[in-house]
């Protein structure tokens, strides 16, 4: 099952928000809408402690033809791909076999997930290195935010000030290959995260402009795990978190994408991370009710995950004469125990590659509630501790928001 984009082109015809409760074939159609399920394996972890020969035969006996591991960050975790040849039946048998296996610690389908493809069909530059190491912080000030996305365009992006996370322990593994700096492209393999997409620039920018006007000192620790045409998968997502999880110093991490189905690794995963980091996530896209219809990771249980809803484009000066009318853009998701505030979503303007570029989706209610996050921060706050703060500087509106929980918005 694929995921759905947090990020729309304006163009969009606008429809009308969904009823609180989505119809069975509404549910059917945005579980399947586009799908890029391209499954011929899935995702196991092993025991902890299992060696490396007890790992050969345990692949042995499932028959695998080919693994990809998630090296350095989680030396248990693979995905296991089979035979072109072999019916999808006879792999569901193996992972059937696997969820009761003794010698396994979970296991989970590798599900394709998409952001936003290259929607301005702008041209791209080569990475440069040096160029990006231009732009790394001398040394990490106050807040650490990683980004979980396409990367970031330091070329062409409009960063004009150093705002890279600095990795001062010159961390490397001998299977990386490569000195970390500021981040990992987990699509490559490789240290330059460059963004061939715009979506996770975009992100970054929101985050650091604001951030940088304010003048609070951050950094910005960037994940490249989408493609160039916004497509990846969720291994690769499993492989970034578990990164981002090694650093002791990242406060906050955006997740401004999502899917539908539930992923027990990934759930497990961000609950590893409850006192150590803030998740910030887009509620998605779709006009769903996640209540009724789960959009992961916004809907993962975990008290140091806040989901967030895509606001109209108001003024701050108009805020009272909008309390009678719905206030979530017409593209949001929603949720009464589900999604926990709102930020803005729409018209949001860059100039990027030398292009001006305008668009909406919940990835920048999630940009921009992760922004908040960061200013409402001091050294050493716990995740939930921060949550709690962010929601109790929302504002309330007395309408207009009745569908996600806390009926409040986030503003500047």
């Amino acid at each position: 099952m694929m995921c759905f984009m947090s990020l729309l082109m304006v163009c969009c015809s606008q429809d009308s928000l969904s009823d609180i409760e989505v119809k069975e074939t509404n549910k059917k159609e945005i579980q399947n809408k586009g799908s890029l399920k391209e499954n011929k394996g899935f995702i196991i972890r092993y025991n902890v402690g299992t060696t490396d020969e007890e790992k050969t035969i345990i692949r042995s006996e499932y028959g695998v033809e080919t693994y990809k591991q998630c090296s350095c960050f989680d030396e248990e975790l693979e995905l296991w791909n089979f035979a072109q040849s072999l019916e999808q039946t006879v792999i569901e048998e193996k992972k059937n076999t696997a969820s009761d296996d003794p010698d396994l610690d979970g296991l989970g389908d590798n599900d394709q997930i998409q952001v936003q493809n290259n929607i301005f069909g702008a041209d791209f530059l080569n990475g440069n290195l040096n160029q990006a190491l231009s732009l790394q912080v001398d040394q990490n000030e106050n807040v650490t935010i990683a980004i979980l996305d396409t990367g970031v365009n330091y070329i062409e992006g409009g960063f004009t000030e150093p705002f890279l996370y600095n990795n001062r322990k010159n961390e490397q593994c001998e299977t990386m290959g490569s000195q970390d700096f500021f981040g990992w492209d987990f699509v490559n393999g490789d240290n330059d995260p460059y963004d061939d997409n715009n979506h996770g620039t975009y992100m970054a920018r929101i985050i650091n402009d604001n951030l940088k006007e304010k003048n609070i000192p951050h950094q910005l620790l960037i994940v490249k795990v989408f493609d160039e045409e916004g497509k990846t998968d969720v291994f690769t997502i499993l492989c970034g978190l578990k990164y981002i999880l090694s650093k002791p110093d990242v406060d906050i991490i955006n997740m401004s994408f999502g899917i539908y189905s539930y992923q027990e690794l990934f759930d497990r995963f961000l609950g590893d991370s409850i006192d150590k980091t803030l998740i910030v996530t887009s509620a998605g896209n779709e006009e769903n009710n996640n209540d009724f219809l789960p959009h992961y990771p916004s809907s993962y249980d975990h008290e140091n995950i806040l989901a967030v809803a895509g606001l109209k484009d108001i003024l701050e000066e108009n805020i009272e004469s909008q309390n009678n009318a719905n206030l979530l853009a017409w593209y949001s998701n929603y949720g009464v125990n589900s999604v926990d505030v709102a930020a803005p979503s729409e018209n949001y303007s860059f100039v990027i590659n030398g292009q001006n570029l305008t668009a909406q989706g919940t990835s920048f209610s999630s940009a921009f509630a992760t922004y908040k996050s960061a200013e409402l921060y001091t050294n050493n706050m716990h995740p939930i501790t921060l949550k709690n703060i962010v929601i109790n500087n929302s504002v309330v509106f007395a309408s207009g928001l009745e569908t996600i929980k806390y009926r409040s918005a986030l503003l500047d």
